[in-house]
């Protein structure tokens, strides 16, 4: 699959366009967000891989933020103010109410998850599953494919992000973001990253 990747870096948060809320599978409304017309899709920088969660039926996988990241943790806060206040703005016309702005706030769930104590923020994004199955490629150093089961906790992986949209739920906004590939360098990497 040829998707076109965005720098964040250069991406402009306000240029986002969200779709009218749209019915999908399982009953919730998803909106759809665009930039010059086109999916959003980003690569993170490499991220400490902080382990997969995974059950029959959800997945998710941590990344941790660390201090070398500011502008990627920038760019993710930054999106998320950006959504609120584009929800606050078009409630009207998408749910046919005006929600205040601190409404909107406590109802959004942002992916990232604040530091606590000496730990640093974190990136919590859900994994695609199929039949139980992780619906995304993990890759190593090598371009050969790998199972989530074989990626080390702590170890650096670069991740290719959709952002999909948000989701509404009853009580709550989720902002997702999927990984549509993952590669992983295990300790034993010792290449130079080209950036």
């Amino acid at each position: 699959m040829s998707v076109n990747i965005l720098n964040f870096k250069e991406l402009d948060v306000n240029d986002i366009e969200f779709s009218n809320p749209l019915k999908v599978k399982g009953g919730s409304y998803v909106s759809v967000p665009k930039y010059n017309n086109e999916p959003i899709y980003i690569q993170t920088p490499r991220l400490l891989n902080k382990g997969f969660s995974k059950s029959d039926q959800r997945c998710s996988l941590e990344l941790e933020l660390d201090n070398t990241h500011l502008n990627f943790y920038d760019f993710i806060t930054n999106v998320d103010d950006f959504n609120i206040i584009e929800i606050q703005k078009n409630s009207g016309t998408w749910f046919n109410q005006d929600f205040p702005l601190d409404v909107v706030e406590e109802f959004y769930k942002s992916p990232v998850k604040m530091a606590r104590g000496k730990r640093a923020p974190s990136l919590k994004i859900k994994v695609p599953l199929s039949k139980g199955n992780i619906d995304c490629n993990i890759y190593n150093k090598n371009n050969k494919l790998i199972s989530y089961n074989q990626v080390k906790e702590n170890s650096k992986v670069l991740t290719v992000l959709h952002f999909y949209g948000l989701r509404f739920l009853k009580q709550q906004v989720i902002c997702e973001w999927i990984p549509v590939q993952i590669k992983v360098f295990q300790d034993n990497d010792k290449d130079i990253e080209h950036s």
